[in-house]
């Protein structure tokens, strides 16, 4: 293809290791204006050159006498590759559905010290005032105080001397989607786990609050024990418009001005769609009108703890925060990050350098009362 102009010899080489990574940046509506004209390398060896120098493929430096302006543009290499397989990862990253950012309320952290989301009831009703009299001071709300610390994930890969030498594209172009799904797929489970009560591992609705019960409880009148289908549904709702405020006692009215969100398993979302988007009643012998008709919004999700029965009506967190997920540094995305010093190491010592992928995040629930679970008998 012709050089694109406008742009300097390391954007350009950049572009092309890019399309060597992600060959469909050039053919995509989104990005194909970016490397139009741009040349792909055809290979690692030839994108190893490019960026060296040199023929040999060596990690670390030759000989004593090699020089340093050779060594310094050997460690572009990785880096340059690094920012590719980066740029592969988050097109596909952010190409997921965000099933989990639809059941939180997203907060950004400084640092991982154990966060302290605090929930306040509400006031009372405003009081008459009578002529001349003065103002009575509102009762303070109930503060109530959950609490989660974030955690640091990631894991390494490494991009080998062989692999430059055997030219291998296939796992070249493999690692930006595997860290995509893998990445998606452990924020995923770690909203849902804390969803259905199971973050701590111990099995669904055993994790415990800070008044020592669990989330899905007769007291607080936010479970059920019916299989999914028209009644249970619309007993659902009704369970959570009727959740009170815990300092007035007033209805909250949950799901009234907003659509809920009902979290099936994958299993479930045909008759979850039946149920909740037919106009008439399902089954019903004189079409009766289905009143659970876009009363919530459906989402069959693959994350529901395994059980192919269980469901959950989640009111809307923009109505009411139910879940709390911080990131640290508000770094929303997993990010690649690769060592200091590319010539040292395992550079070094195998022959390879070595990349880290990082993601850093944590979350817990912070309001119950927005949230209704059917633990099927």
């Amino acid at each position: 293809g012709s050089v694109k102009s406008g742009l300097t010899e390391s954007e350009r080489i950049q572009l092309a290791a890019d399309l060597l990574v992600d060959p469909d940046l050039a053919r995509i509506k989104e990005s194909k204006d970016k490397y139009q004209g741009i040349k792909p390398f055809r290979s690692m060896r030839e994108a190893w050159r490019v960026l060296t120098g040199r023929d040999e493929v060596v990690f670390g430096r030759r000989t004593l006498s090699e020089s340093r302006m050779v060594e310094a543009t050997a460690s572009d290499y990785p880096k340059t590759l690094g920012d590719s397989i980066t740029r592969h990862m988050l097109r596909l990253y952010r190409g997921y559905p965000d099933y989990w950012r639809k059941a939180v309320n997203v907060k950004p952290l400084s640092d991982f010290r154990t966060q302290r989301p605090i929930q306040f009831g509400t006031f009372a009703n405003l009081a008459i005032v009578a002529e001349d009299a003065a103002y009575a001071a509102f009762t303070k709300p109930t503060e109530r105080e959950e609490t989660y610390a974030p955690q640091k994930r990631g894991n390494t890969f490494s991009l080998s001397r062989e692999m430059i030498l055997n030219d291998d594209l296939r796992a070249l172009r493999a690692i930006g989607p595997s860290i995509a799904r893998a990445a998606f797929r452990t924020l995923n489970q770690f909203v849902f786990s804390t969803l259905i009560g199971n973050k701590g591992g111990g099995g669904i609705n055993t994790d415990v609050l800070a008044n020592g019960g669990v989330i899905y409880a007769a007291a607080r009148a936010n479970i059920g024990t019916a299989a999914l289908d028209h009644d249970s549904l619309r007993d659902s709702r009704i369970r959570m418009m009727k959740q009170n405020d815990e300092d007035t006692n007033e209805t909250l009215g949950l799901g009234v001005s907003q659509k809920p969100r009902l979290w099936v398993p994958i299993a479930l979302g045909p008759k979850a769609s039946v149920h909740g988007q037919s106009e008439k009643k399902p089954g019903s012998a004189n079409n009766a009108i289905n009143d659970n008709f876009q009363a919530a919004e459906v989402y069959p999700v693959p994350y529901l703890g395994g059980d192919p029965n269980n469901w959950y009506l989640q009111a809307a967190p923009e109505e009411l925060e139910s879940i709390e997920l911080g990131f640290v540094e508000g770094e929303e995305e997993p990010v690649i990050l690769i060592q200091d010093s590319p010539t040292e190491g395992e550079s070094f010592t195998k022959d390879r350098t070595t990349y880290k992928v990082r993601f850093e995040f944590g979350g817990g629930i912070t309001n119950p009362r927005g949230l209704d679970g059917s633990i099927v008998a």
